[in-house]
């Protein structure tokens, strides 16, 4: 296994255990509680000193580059669609208001959605037989 595989299964359990983390004080404790899950986030902070050692090749360049592009689309589409969803609950209230709690919710949401997307990226593409030649 690869170091960029071993740093991408890192980032993907932290990324999962925050969003378990995050639902998990949502039904047990409260929601005004629950943001302090993105706490766990910190700790991707610490990838570049636990994976050091990885020399990185054509293949694995190419690999980064797509998953980047992948957890880039990702974190968009989760803006994109979570404030759509906001915005039709809120757009029906009188006056239509989006309470500003939410705002931080929205944008950690989707650096978790990136994180967790790129690194299953990684994973998937290095189990494939890739043609450099096709991009």
């Amino acid at each position: 296994m690869s170091t960029q595989q071993r740093s991408a299964w890192y980032v993907l359990t932290v990324g999962v255990i925050t969003a378990a983390t995050y639902v998990a004080l949502v039904l047990l404790v409260s929601v005004a509680v629950a943001p302090a899950a993105f706490a766990v986030l910190a700790l991707t902070a610490l990838t570049p000193w636990l994976f050091q050692d990885e020399t990185i090749d054509e293949r694995e360049r190419f690999i980064a580059q797509r998953a980047g592009v992948a957890g880039g689309a990702a974190a968009y589409l989760f803006l994109v669609a979570v404030c759509m969803v906001v915005w039709w609950v809120h757009y029906r209230e009188d006056p239509p208001l989006v309470d500003v709690n939410i705002l931080p919710l929205i944008a950690m949401g989707a650096c978790v959605a990136m994180l967790v997307v790129r690194s299953a990226t990684v994973l998937v593409l290095h189990r494939g037989n890739l043609d450099l030649g096709a991009s």
